[in-house]
């Protein structure tokens, strides 16, 4: 098996963090009241759906070409990125946030059903802490997390 050298994340992690900012920058001046309520949502919205499309996007491209190291990093960036997300007050108003957990989620299920990752026990075990992490700050990892303990 031919082994490549990890993908160089910089500018895909620069990108999404750019994007995560724009979202930050998009709130409403909060000294009038509550910046989480649906106003503020449609202010946010127009920035939030580009970035959602950066992580899916990124998070497939990478998975596609099973640089799985690369990946992993990829993915416990991501996870820390759309946890950083603002929740909203009403539920529909966080549907984007929620999403991207469970497309992470899903992505991570899938790179475990892979037979040859080439991951060392180590490695396993850093994506077990990270999905941990990740399930008890969101509650969206169950599966992810399931799958990894059925590796080690």
């Amino acid at each position: 098996m031919k082994h490549f050298p990890d993908a160089d994340l910089t500018a895909i992690k620069n990108e999404v963090q750019k994007l995560r900012n724009a979202i930050s920058r998009a709130f409403p001046n909060a000294r009038y009241g509550n910046n989480r309520d649906d106003f503020a949502f449609k202010r946010v919205k127009p920035t939030i759906t580009p970035f959602k499309k950066a992580i899916t996007e990124n998070s497939k491209r990478l998975k596609d070409a099973q640089n799985w190291s690369s990946f992993v990093e990829y993915l416990e960036f991501a996870i820390d990125e759309v946890l950083s997300m603002p929740q909203f007050d009403a539920e529909k108003n966080n549907k984007a946030r929620d999403g991207l957990l469970k497309h992470l989620n899903t992505q991570y299920e899938q790179m475990l059903k892979v037979k040859n990752l080439g991951l060392e026990k180590d490695e396993f075990e850093e994506i077990k802490e990270t999905v941990t992490r990740a399930n008890d700050r969101s509650g969206f990892f169950a599966g992810a997390l399931a799958a990894c303990e059925k590796r080690l």
